[in-house]
């Protein structure tokens, strides 16, 4: 992977959580990254093949990068970015949105995972986690819906078909909104990184949207949300507090910044009962 690709997919990957953003705001004056957000503890963790919904989650990855996953080509990896010793620092960065199967052929990330990049150009690819084997990837047929007005209408959402079926069991979408307070976990791509699971709870129902205090980075954007008490998808991960930010010598790689929620923006949600009309519509 070169660094123009490299460079690009930085870009599209700060289109993800934390709104939208440049390469400049990833890099620093050297091109590394600059910094990162973690909500009080860490709560980033692998993901078990026996986890629930762990089948369900979906990395969308360029195609050019999924050609050179399946060809185990060597490409830059989270260390080359960032400094802090994570355990994952040396995971592929391959992923720049994730997502969530609702249907043996549908699934639903975040609207403006698609700002910049066409159904052509990406597969969704399951199994895309620490094993490195059985990575499957599926083309996109159309993208069916986008909406990406988090500002005006709370809705930051797309629905796209899959030009085949998939075996596996979809996500069981809830019917009820949850109340603050609830726990919940996500499954998504940090950083473009191997699958990963992240805890957490519902901070706050503002204006019919989730803030909740998940760790989240670029690269999670469309990540399913779930119930910790039913396992049942509640939201779609949308947009953040930016990950990324000028750190003090203003080059160098990136120190990841943690915070308290309530210093904090936090992780916003946008809730499955948001998106049910749309979905019934293409059914």
């Amino acid at each position: 992977m070169n660094k123009i690709i490299v460079l690009a997919l930085i870009s599209s990957l700060m289109a993800g959580c934390g709104g939208a953003a440049t390469t400049s705001d990833f890099f620093a004056k050297n091109e590394t990254a600059t910094a990162g957000v973690i909500y009080g503890d860490n709560s980033i963790s692998e993901v078990k093949k026996s986890e629930p919904n762990n089948s369900v989650s979906l990395a969308l990855i360029k195609k050019e990068d999924f050609l050179s996953l399946k060809n185990k080509q060597e490409g830059y990896r989270v260390s080359d970015f960032i400094s802090e010793d994570l355990s994952w620092k040396d995971q592929p960065i391959s992923a720049f949105c994730s997502g969530v199967l609702i249907s043996e052929n549908q699934f639903l990330t975040a609207g403006h995972c698609f700002a910049e990049t066409k159904c052509e150009e990406f597969v969704a690819a399951f199994n895309y986690d620490l094993t490195g084997k059985d990575i499957h990837g599926v083309e996109c047929k159309k993208i069916e819906i986008i909406k990406n007005s988090l500002d005006e209408e709370g809705l930051d959402y797309a629905l796209v078909t899959l030009t085949e079926k998939v075996a596996i069991k979809p996500a069981t979408l809830s019917e009820k909104m949850l109340s603050e307070k609830s726990a919940v976990y996500s499954l998504g791509y940090p950083l473009g990184a191997y699958k990963k699971k992240s805890e957490g709870q519902i901070v706050e129902i503002s204006e019919g949207l989730y803030r909740s205090d998940l760790d989240l980075f670029t690269g999670n954007s469309g990540s399913p949300v779930f119930s910790a008490e039913t396992h049942e998808l509640v939201g779609i991960v949308s947009s953040g507090e930016t990950d990324f930010e000028e750190n003090s010598e203003g080059s160098g790689p990136a120190r990841i910044k943690h915070c308290q929620i309530e210093s904090c923006r936090g992780e916003f949600i946008t809730p499955i009962q948001k998106i049910l009309a749309d979905i019934a519509k293409t059914n």
